[in-house]
């Protein structure tokens, strides 16, 4: 392997061979996130050298979706980029995010057949935090009731979706003086419509 630029990113050396489009991690680290190797990927492709080679990597930050609820961190290795442990032992593991090719999906890393490697991503993408505001069985119940009894009127109103309302004058009585309109929708229901005189 040719490593022709070394990037630091906390105490972890990620070094970048563009020929053979590898990311080579230093043999003491047995764990990467996916931000670190963001960060590192980061320097690599706006260092002078890495200005003038394809990019590596791109990005999906994560998304807030709610006060306790967000997106994993994406990041996508381009091309035949992987990550290669120098480790002699033990495991390797990248997580803390999605890290994944998108010319191999999650098989990002290059054969090291001395230590077990380790891709932790998640197929929902999504980290719900404990504690938070989620709905506990009986709200959840008690939504689904109502939405229920919602639908069941709109139904019952002739209100429901592919069923318009189509309102036709069923008659006009004056006897009293003031002028009374029948109006029918779809036989479910009838509206009188009153004018004053």
């Amino acid at each position: 392997m040719a490593v022709s630029f070394i990037t630091t990113i906390g105490t972890t050396d990620y070094g970048f061979d563009w020929v053979n489009k590898v990311i080579e991690i230093e043999a003491a680290v047995l764990e990467i996130s996916a931000a670190d190797l963001k960060d590192a990927i980061h320097d690599a492709q706006d260092g002078t050298e890495g200005m003038s080679f394809d990019q590596i990597a791109i990005s999906g930050n994560p998304v807030v979706l709610t006060a306790t609820t967000s997106t994993f961190l994406n990041v996508i290795l381009l091309s035949t980029w992987k990550i290669l442990s120098l480790s002699v032992s033990g495991t390797f593991t990248v997580g803390e995010g999605n890290v994944v090719s998108l010319a191999d999906g999650i098989d990002i890393f290059a054969p090291n057949v001395l230590v077990t490697l380790v891709n932790n991503t998640s197929a929902a993408g999504v980290l719900v935090t404990t504690g938070g505001s989620s709905m506990t069985a009986e709200q959840d119940a008690k939504l689904t009731s109502v939405e229920a009894k919602t639908a069941e009127l709109w139904k019952t109103r002739g209100l429901e979706i592919g069923n318009p309302v189509t309102v036709t004058p069923t008659g006009v009585d004056t006897d009293d003086g003031d002028i009374d309109l029948d109006l029918s929708g779809d036989g479910i229901a009838t509206t009188i419509i009153e004018r004053q005189a």
